[in-house]
């Protein structure tokens, strides 16, 4: 069966562990009271783009993200997929940059250079976060053919997506540079035909 599914990816709201710069990782943290705002004021925007459906992390900032962002869309239908949750920093969580680059500049400098083998000690590499991420929304795509699906997930998974897509578009697949990330907040819309993927839009306005 030929099929056509696109994505807009965006992150969940801010939380007190984003605003203190603190690693969150796979930690259940609640949307704080700006990211609760946030996402009441993408709603708005997202109404506009046609969504059929809602998949989300199964972390508490996702679903309650998606949650508020329904509200406005008209209440369409939500599934939760661990495989969205944000990357596994191991040792790191519950550490701001700060601190962990005091603490241990030398091991952050060397995985910041590692590109996709970049891995917190104790955690998932970059590649296995992207690998997972993939698998999620390919299946989720395969599942649901020629829809239009808003994805509310984390920064390390878009980020990983984002760069892969703009590395394999541009023919450096393998490249072992670290990965260029777009913004914090942004919709960023790709395609999946037949289970391969490309980038329509990314860092699209909120």
């Amino acid at each position: 069966m030929t099929y056509v599914t696109d994505f807009g990816l965006i992150r969940h709201g801010q939380t007190t562990w984003n605003a203190e710069k603190r690693i969150q990782g796979q930690t259940d943290t609640a949307l704080s009271a700006a990211g609760i705002r946030q996402a009441e004021a993408w709603a708005a925007s997202l109404a506009q783009h046609g969504w059929t459906r809602i998949l989300c992390s199964d972390l508490k900032r996702s679903m309650d993200t998606a949650a508020i962002i329904n509200n406005r869309l008209g209440t369409l239908p939500i599934s939760a997929d661990p495989r969205l949750r944000e990357q596994d920093w191991g040792s790191w969580v519950g550490r701001t940059v700060k601190q962990l680059r005091a603490d241990e500049r030398g091991e952050v400098e060397r995985q910041e250079a590692a590109g996709w083998h970049f891995t917190p000690t104790g955690g998932e590499s970059r590649l296995a976060l992207l690998q997972r991420t993939m698998d999620a929304l390919r299946d989720c795509a395969a599942q649901h053919p020629d829809e239009r699906i808003l994805v509310v997930t984390h920064l390390g998974c878009i980020k990983a997506i984002a760069a892969f897509l703009a590395e394999s578009q541009a023919g450096r697949a393998e490249s072992p540079e670290q990965p260029q990330l777009p913004g914090k907040y942004g919709l960023h819309r790709i395609r999946c035909a037949e289970g391969r993927f490309s980038i329509i839009e990314l860092n699209g306005a909120l």
